[in-house]
């Protein structure tokens, strides 16, 4: 039965991934969450028959049931993503405490699958929201903050094991700090003013038709920095989350995270005409690391420890 565990870990995936669909369309644009859905073309409600993840995207065969206009390929791209990192977070779970649920070794294994999920549901509405809008909402990042921060100190006092909380926040500003250093000191030597990042709620943002539209969160500080201030707030979390296992794994999901930028920033620059001015998001990468980290950081690290 261990198949059932995972083919509904991946259904719950596809029913989150397409409310993270909703955040990452809506949290960008100050839009309540609670409101039905509608077409951003025509602007007809979308009927729940409409709105069956995946499902309805492939009977519609990608378009509006009323005007047909072109529905974005993020939304089914975001559930089934969603629904495969799910799949893969339970797996790790699974993986590295024994024992599944109605097995032997009971649930011990719930607390790594909270933290894991909580991490990849934040990241993909920061990624799917950075990619489409250019912005990582404060509406994301702050609640994750919060939830993960009392997830952290929850299970490692159900654990007994304090000292899980201070790995987390020591990780969190080893984090955040580097990030925003980096940033600064990049933006200092290469970048001029009024070419940094903005923070991550802008005033106005797009929507699916190209017009601005939406106003959105009050903080809208500038800095000149190579990134932009959601990445650090983002890191927080993720420095919360793998900091819980241990504290230099966020040093991991860092390196890999730039390398992984780096090489994709090279190519482009060689084969796209990539500039200096052209802006390519990062948050992608920081997120790529932070998952590769969480279920493989340990196996990196040992491998490291060998060479």
């Amino acid at each position: 039965m261990t198949w059932f565990y995972y083919v509904v870990t991946a259904g719950f995936g596809l029913i989150f991934g397409s409310f993270f669909n909703v955040c990452i369309y809506r949290m960008p644009l100050g839009r309540k969450l609670d409101k039905r859905s509608e077409c951003p073309f025509c602007g007809m409600m979308i009927h729940w028959y409409d709105n069956i993840p995946l499902v309805s995207f492939m009977a519609l065969k990608g378009r509006c049931r009323g005007c047909g206009s072109p529905i974005s390929w993020r939304y089914p791209i975001v559930e089934l993503s969603t629904a495969l990192l799910f799949a893969l977070i339970y797996w790790w779970s699974v993986s590295i405490v024994p024992g599944e649920i109605g097995v032997s070794g009971g649930a011990a294994f719930v607390p790594e699958l909270i933290i894991g999920l909580l991490m990849v549901s934040v990241l993909i509405i920061s990624v799917g929201a950075d990619v489409s809008h250019g912005i990582v909402p404060n509406k994301a990042t702050f609640p994750g903050m919060v939830l993960m921060l009392a997830a952290v100190v929850g299970l490692s006092a159900y654990r007994g094991e304090p000292w899980r909380i201070g790995t987390a926040v020591a990780s969190a500003a080893i984090g955040a700090g580097f990030l925003f250093f980096a940033g600064t000191l990049y933006g200092m030597l290469f970048m001029k003013p009024g070419e940094g990042e903005e923070d991550d709620e802008p005033e106005k943002t797009r929507d699916a038709n190209g017009h601005g539209q939406g106003e959105g969160d009050d903080d809208e500080e500038e800095f000149l920095t190579g990134i932009g201030m959601g990445d650090v707030k983002l890191m927080i979390l993720i420095g919360l989350a793998l900091g819980y296992f241990n504290w230099y794994l966020v040093v991991i999901q860092l390196f890999l995270g730039y390398l992984a930028g780096g090489v994709v920033a090279l190519v482009l620059m060689i084969f796209m005409g990539l500039g200096r001015k052209d802006k390519l998001p990062f948050v992608p990468f920081l997120a790529a690391g932070a998952i590769v980290t969480l279920i493989w950081g340990q196996t990196i690290m040992d491998w490291y420890l060998k060479l």
